[in-house]
């Protein structure tokens, strides 16, 4: 995790451990950064989990229940709030399985200030990436378009 304060932002750029191994990154988003954030937060990268049968067609991510936290503490899942139904993988195995990893989670006020947010699948499909890109827009401040 790489943590930086970005025009005022608090950005937490992630790549999550596999297994278990991912709980103490959970922690300590959930129990230190989250809580003691002065400014917006954004925490975006391949967190490595999803949910169960929503970002997976099955349940074999592990810690999921460590994600969902992440809104208890104030953090709001930013493509998810917009695409509430839709599927979209963000890796994809070789055996053709896939899994929505790569995340955005905001707080609020800075959520609202995100006018786009997309899957860009063309670094995985040519090979640059084992990973669709995650694209983000946001507006300058909040309530601008």
């Amino acid at each position: 995790m790489l943590s930086a304060t970005v025009a005022g932002i608090d950005l937490a750029a992630c790549y999550f451990p596999q297994g278990e191994a991912k709980r103490p990154v959970f922690d300590f988003l959930c129990e230190d950064l989250a809580p003691s954030r002065t400014n917006e937060l954004l925490v975006i990268g391949d967190l490595n989990t999803g949910r169960h049968r929503i970002d997976e067609i099955g349940a074999t991510f592990h810690c999921a229940e460590c994600f969902d936290r992440l809104e208890h503490v104030g953090l709001i899942d930013a493509w998810r709030s917009r695409n509430l139904r839709r599927k979209e993988y963000s890796w994809i195995t070789h055996a053709g399985n896939g899994f929505r990893i790569d995340h955005a989670f905001a707080t609020g006020d800075l959520n609202r200030r995100i006018t786009s947010i997309d899957y860009d699948h063309t670094p995985r499909v040519m090979g640059l990436s084992d990973h669709s890109a995650l694209i983000m827009q946001f507006s300058e401040e909040a309530g601008d378009s």
